[in-house]
């Protein structure tokens, strides 16, 4: 049985609990100014929310949040020169103090949630327990008083030992109020390292569906956060949460490799490779969705070796269809799109290759091609592993070689002649142009000798007369 917690529902004076990572929380100057400037003037004030988590849990906190019986109008005039009107109709007011920041909040209680994102009714209340009563989790639920300690009405302290993510109440209306506390309860998941309490997990199975009513964006920054967190709580989410927002991922989980270069299926593939990667949104969306077109590419020899033919085109389509979904920003999409599409890219043994390679994507993505092949080596099957790795590392080392040499030659902006020159031997600005420029640098690649100023101008004359 769950063991009782800390304070019952009806405590109105906090008491410390016995220790976790320890009791003796220690608050900013800044933070403390907030607090005691609110409780001189009489008025109720608790450091709340995910600061007592993190500092509860030994971890640093970066945002504290204040919660006070004051109403925004008197909070407001307990600091007249320090304020910002963030929210008013939620009774959110930024108190500047030393510098930064510091949401203060008066106390709420709610009522329905019919836009499956705010109260229908928001109530100022006068006492902190019922604003702690409609948080989404045990954990989020704490508050602190220099003066009076833990005010834990839920659990969270134990939910804290225990590593569990815990619902505040009925978990099945928590999420009918905002739907997007399912994926912000596997998100805490990934980022504290705890597993979902049991009645938790099934009710974000249950309501899962009611993802559908959260716009991509809020849904895309939740699914950011897991990823740069630990990717690997998407292999452990239910697919019937994963399928509201990736559906293709669990196709890719479904989707076997049968083939000796292989011990993972696609989905798990990428799971390993993603954790390969450091922590850069750009390439562990890359390592993620690098093989997504592996399901559609699946052919199954009689011999039963599967063949994955085309994958890296198909892989780049289905990224940029999930991004485009999502409402990441066009350039993030078409920088991922571009490392997936070269993620399998052969390189020769010769410099032109590799300068091949750097066009490929640009020099500015270059090194986090190298991150995802990396990556991709890593992730196959061991006896495979390491002749994988010594060839991404043989391509690390000639590129660096011919960087150094300033025989790196792999944009039109590095030839020796431009648009200008062209204009003067008679083109118009257009495609044409352009075609030309694309054929002189290819020549280049190929011979960076002949970037001279003369030579590609006489070059251009006779892709000109052609």
């Amino acid at each position: 049985m769950r063991p009782p917690p800390c304070h019952s529902r009806q405590a109105r004076a906090a008491l410390p609990c016995d220790t976790l990572a320890t009791m003796n929380i220690t608050l900013p100057d800044n933070v403390l100014h907030v607090l005691n400037t609110l409780q001189a003037a009489g008025y109720d004030a608790w450091v709340v929310g995910g600061a007592v988590r993190d500092l509860l849990y030994g971890r640093p906190a970066h945002d504290y949040d204040v919660a006070t019986a004051a109403r925004p109008t008197q909070v407001a005039a307990l600091f007249p020169d320090a304020t910002r009107d963030l929210a008013a109709n939620f009774g959110t007011t930024g108190v500047f103090s030393g510098g930064a920041l510091i949401e203060v909040t008066t106390f709420r209680s709610e009522g329905r949630y019919t836009d499956f994102r705010h109260p229908d009714d928001l109530e100022f209340a006068d006492h902190i327990e019922d604003d702690l009563s409609r948080r989404d989790f045990t954990i989020n639920a704490l508050a602190w008083s220099p003066q009076r300690g833990l005010l834990d009405l839920f659990g969270g302290a134990d939910d804290l030992r225990a590593s569990l993510i815990r619902c505040v109440g009925d978990p099945d209306a928590r999420f009918a109020e905002d739907p997007l506390r399912i994926l912000r309860a596997w998100r805490f998941a990934a980022q504290l390292g705890f597993e979902l309490e049991p009645q938790t997990r099934d009710a974000t199975v249950q309501q899962a569906q009611l993802l559908r009513h959260i716009s991509a964006e809020r849904i895309r920054d939740e699914f950011c956060k897991l990823l740069l967190a630990d990717p690997r709580t998407l292999q452990n989410m239910p697919p019937e949460v994963l399928n509201q927002f990736l559906p293709e991922l669990v196709t890719m989980f479904d989707t076997p490799q049968n083939t000796p270069f292989h011990q993972y299926s696609v989905g798990e593939h990428s799971i390993v490779a993603c954790l390969q990667t450091p922590a850069n949104l750009r390439v562990r969306l890359a390592a993620l969705f690098h093989d997504a077109g592996k399901p559609r590419a699946r052919f199954h020899r009689e011999d039963g070796i599967d063949h994955f033919y085309h994958h890296p085109a198909y892989s780049a389509e289905i990224t940029h269809a999930i991004m485009r979904r999502l409402k990441f920003s066009r350039q993030l999409t078409d920088e991922v799109c571009a490392l997936v599409l070269q993620h399998d890219r052969q390189v020769g043994e010769t410099d032109a290759s590799i300068r091949r390679a750097v066009a490929s994507v640009g020099e500015d993505l270059f090194g986090e091609l190298l991150q995802l092949k990396y990556a991709d080596a890593g992730s196959v099957a061991e006896q495979y592993r390491a002749a994988r790795l010594e060839s991404v590392a043989d391509i690390e080392r000639r590129y660096y070689e011919l960087k150094e040499s300033d025989r790196l030659v792999h944009s039109t902006h590095q030839l020796a002649i431009g648009g200008r020159d062209l204009i003067a031997l008679g083109m118009q600005p257009g495609p044409p142009m352009g075609k030309v420029l694309s054929t002189l640098l290819e020549e280049v690649i190929e011979t960076p000798a002949l970037n001279t100023r003369e030579a590609l101008l006489a070059r251009a004359q006779e892709l000109l007369k052609d």
